[in-house]
């Protein structure tokens, strides 16, 4: 009777995740957390192009957006809406799912049947709008333990320091110090990751030490960047999705914020630490700096982020 009324009881639930690597990762923390804790049937909803990369961090059931464009949703008892999208309200809306919980804005707001109110500017950890949101305690990022063992680490790049100069879209997010990094840590083989937008970027870096710093940037797949950062000593990131990636698999981490701040999207984990500037311009969250000058950027040097890197290094 017992079992009867266990599976009487159980919802059949989506959970919407953010279409970016940046916001994807923090919020697959929470939905991890959700899981355990829950006892309803959960399927995820992820993009298309991270779908190869989830199935390699995580084992709940889910299905691509791609899918729900092809009419295959249905049947869900309650949607949770990790992103701010209206497609995705819609979809829900469309699909006759009865309960739809999610934050409010201007668009989808008539669509929504749960609106999560709270204090969600971005001097507040992101964690803390996606726990509301699927109705979960907030858990602080430094609480997370990794998932070590979830992605194998790549034999050929194991102990390497891992340098993620991105994102190339947001000149207010590149550190210029990698160069200088890389000459004061002659002992340290190293590997720089990134997509094909980064490479302009990776060349800069290090071109005359190939035999030193390997310049992975727009070659590998996000699950092959995954298997190098699983096995890496520490990474050097910019505030990036390859930064929160990192702190998923608890691997250390000193993390760069120019215009943007970790009081909003630190990355997850114990062993991170933050390189920031205290000026009052910051965070300005712009993608390029008004004054053209990125002192935010320029006041943080290369000695001072080998330093926090000590701090961290395993």
């Amino acid at each position: 009777m017992i079992g009867w009324m266990y599976i009487i009881g159980m919802k059949k639930v989506a959970v919407f995740m953010p279409q970016n690597l940046s916001e994807f990762i923090p919020a697959l923390s929470v939905v991890t957390r959700k899981a355990a804790e829950s006892s309803d049937s959960i399927t995820l909803v992820v993009p298309d192009w991270l779908e190869s990369l989830f199935r390699k961090l995580c084992s709940i059931q889910a299905i691509t957006y791609n899918s729900i464009r092809k009419n295959e949703f249905n049947g869900f008892d309650k949607a949770y809406l990790l992103t701010d999208t209206f497609s995705s309200t819609w979809s829900c809306f469309l699909a006759g799912v009865p309960v739809r919980r999610g934050i409010s804005s201007q668009l989808r707001t008539p669509f929504l049947t749960d609106i999560v109110s709270g204090d969600f500017d971005k001097h507040n950890h992101i964690l803390k709008q996606f726990s509301a949101v699927l109705e979960v305690s907030y858990s602080e990022p430094h609480k997370w333990q990794g998932v070590q063992g979830s992605v194998k680490p790549h034999p050929e790049y194991d102990g390497l320091a891992v340098l993620c100069p991105g994102p190339a879209d947001c000149p207010a997010k590149q550190w210029r110090g990698f160069k200088e990094l890389v000459e004061l840590s002659p002992h340290q083989d190293m590997v720089i990751l990134g997509d094909k937008e980064d490479v302009s970027l990776a060349k800069k870096i290090a071109p005359r030490l190939p035999h030193r710093v390997r310049n992975l940037a727009g070659q590998t797949t996000l699950e092959e960047a995954a298997a190098i950062i699983a096995g890496a000593s520490v990474v050097f990131a910019n505030d990036s999705g390859l930064m929160q990636l990192a702190g998923f698999l608890g691997i250390p981490i000193v993390g760069i914020f120019g215009s943007t701040t970790s009081s909003w999207n630190r990355p997850l984990g114990e062993r991170v630490a933050i390189a920031s500037s205290h000026l009052s311009c910051v965070p300005c969250f712009r993608k390029k700096c008004s004054s053209k000058g990125y002192q935010c950027l320029e006041s943080i040097t290369a000695e001072k982020i080998l330093s926090l890197a000590s701090e961290v290094y395993r």
